[in-house]
C-alpha cells in the first residue's frame, strides 16, 4: 500500500506503517510486478483484438 496522498485524510486513516504489507518492496518483487503487469496487458491487448476482428466493442476502442 501506497503512503496517503497529502490532504487524502480518508486514505490517511487508513493506513498503518507498522503493518508488513507497508514495506517498500525489493528488486525481485517489483520485477515480478512489472512482468505481472506486462501480462496482464498482453492479454487485454489479446482480448481486445480478437473483439475487434469479431465485431464486439471493446473498452479499450473508445
Amino acid at each position: 500500500m501506497q503512503p496517503p496522498e497529502k490532504g487524502s485524510p480518508s486514505r490517511a486513516k487508513n493506513y498503518d506503517e507498522s503493518a508488513p504489507d507497508n514495506r517498500p518492496l525489493n528488486r525481485e518483487e517489483r520485477r515480478a510486478l512489472r512482468d505481472q503487469d506486462r501480462r496482464f496487458a498482453e492479454r487485454r491487448r489479446a482480448c481486445g483484438d480478437r473483439a475487434q476482428n469479431l465485431g464486439i466493442r471493446w473498452p479499450s476502442d473508445t
